[in-house]
Order: C-alpha cells, then structure tokens, then sequence
C-alpha cells in the first residue's frame, strides 16, 4: 500500500488545535525555538512506505502529524518526538521528507533540506548538535560532570568491598573460573569418622573460657570517624539555591529530553543551551539513568550561579 492510499485511513487534522499543542508539548522542544516548529513533511511518491505501529501512532496521536483535510492536496507533516524517531518500531528514519519550518496553523512551512529523515534531523539530535556556549558556561558544566564523576568512583569503591570480611564460598564460583591463589575458598570440612583424635572438646569454649579476644583493646567508636563521609557526600551533593533550581530539583523525569523540554518551557532557557547541556550529559556515561541526574545537576548549578 502505497503512502497516499495509507493517508486515507488517518483522520485530518485541526490545524489550530493541533499547532498550539506542537508549540507546547514538552518532548517536542527539541523541535521548537521561538515561536517556530520544525516538521517533517512525507514526499508521497517514494518506495518506502509508513509501518503499521507508525500509522497506529498517528491515529491515536502518540506521533503528532499534520494530515490535510480531503478538500486539500494530501499532505502528511510529521513532528515526532525524539525516542519515537529513533525507536525502530516505528522504522521512521528511512522516510524520504522535507524538513520545513513552520511559523502558523496554516502549515505552509519554508524548507529547510530534504532527504531521509535520518539525514535531516541529525544535527537536531543529541550528540551530533554543536552550538557555541561562554567560557563561564562551559567551566560549570565541566566542574559539575568532574564532581558527578568523582560520586560515581566513590559509589563504586564502597560496593566493590566485603564491609564484613565474608570470603567467597565455593557455590558462588563457577566451575570454569580459574581462582586465584590469595582467593579464599570455603568448603565442607573433611570427614574424620570415630577418630579420637579429631573429637570436639566443648569445654575449650564454654562461657568461663578464654578466647583471648579483648575488646578493650579496641577502645570506643570514634564518632568523628562514623560522620566524617556522610559530611563528604553533602560537600558533594549541589545544593539548590534559587527558586527555578529548586523547583527543577524536585521534578521527576524518565527521559533525558523531559529535562530539557522542562528548562525551555518553564523557565525560558535558550534552546540551543539546553541542548548542549543534554549533549555533554549524554558523552558523560553510558547509563540512561546516570544521563538524567548529569543533566539536571548541570542546569542546577547554571542556575544556581545565574548562567542561564
């Protein structure tokens, strides 16, 4: 089925409805800068076509698209937001498109370029967007990744030790690892049978008995000692300062572009910024989660100082 005869099964749109909300939906700020939008307008006539999951997505609006009325020529603009472009399901980046800007509810956009869909959002996409920041910008974000960096080794020390100074039993290792020869191993005792010998003398550790252990020796807790990396991990942890940061501070966001969507609606933080912030907490760690906390603590502490 070819992508014209596919558009009749899509509803059309209401053009003033559908732009106010393109101009206000949070995963789409990539998208936006001003009062403007960027969309994607499908070149009908090509060989590819729309995947089933992506036209269920349209109808029920989960990719917003504009599908012109039947009075109109057929038109089909879409504005993805940015984990449905890249979300294989919807098998969008090979899509031959003109991207347009578009400026009012009539959607009568100025082209910008036209290609697959893959070559035309790339500079839009985190990591591959480059705009330029001030050196005072710049020197925050790096301090703010080092201190982030420097939490995640500390983290990583303290779970990479035994606090109890419990070994390794057999049954945790694997037959095919090789041990070392400092590894502590414990197995079942050998079976001595009736040998008087290896008889179990109770009385060497009744009550009244002796261990040689003194606690005394040992002395006290030094409580100075016990406080001293709770007062470390504050000294780390950013303090919000102003109202904006503390606010964004108590968000909840699961995707990286939630938080960047938040800043450029909320708090009217240049687009172009908050994307690079994005972009430098996507290329500190692989961890999507650990991406989510970079980027806030980021624009925390641009806050914190005024920066943005």
């Amino acid at each position: 089925m070819s992508i014209r005869q596919q558009l009749q099964t899509i509803y059309p749109s209401v053009k003033d409805a559908l732009f106010r909300r393109l101009l206000t939906q949070e995963d789409l700020g990539y998208l936006r800068k001003d009062n403007t939008i960027i969309g994607f307008e499908v070149v009908l006539d090509q060989p590819n076509d729309l995947s089933g999951y992506a036209i269920i997505a349209i109808q029920k609006h989960t990719i917003l698209a504009y599908n012109s009325d039947m009075d109109e020529e057929p038109r089909l603009i879409l504005f993805p937001s940015m984990d449905k472009l890249e979300d294989p399901d919807f098998d969008l980046l090979d899509l031959i498109v003109e991207r347009k800007i578009f400026d009012s509810d009539d959607f009568v956009g100025r082209q910008v370029q036209k290609g697959t869909l893959r070559e035309v959002s790339e500079d839009l996409i985190p990591p591959f967007k480059q705009v330029e920041v001030s050196d005072e910008m710049a020197e925050e974000m790096n301090k703010a990744m080092l201190e982030t960096s420097f939490e995640d080794d500390e983290q990583q020390d303290v779970s990479d030790e035994d606090p109890f100074g419990y070994a390794t039993t057999a049954d945790d290792i694997p037959e095919d690892t090789p041990l070392d020869q400092d590894d502590q191993v414990l197995v079942d005792p050998p079976d001595f049978g009736e040998d008087p010998s290896m008889e179990f003398d109770e009385s060497q550790f009744s009550e009244d008995s002796s261990t040689g252990f003194d606690e005394s020796q040992f002395g006290e807790p030094d409580a100075s000692s016990e406080s001293e990396p709770a007062a470390k991990n504050d000294d780390q942890k950013v303090v919000p300062k102003t109202p904006r940061a503390k606010e964004l501070d108590e968000q909840t966001f699961t995707a990286i572009s939630q938080v960047s969507d938040y800043v450029i609606m909320k708090f009217g933080v240049d687009h172009d910024l908050a994307t690079n912030v994005v972009t430098a907490a996507l290329r500190s760690t692989p961890d999507e989660a650990t991406q989510i906390d970079v980027a806030v603590l980021l624009f925390i502490k641009l806050l914190n100082d005024n920066v943005i």
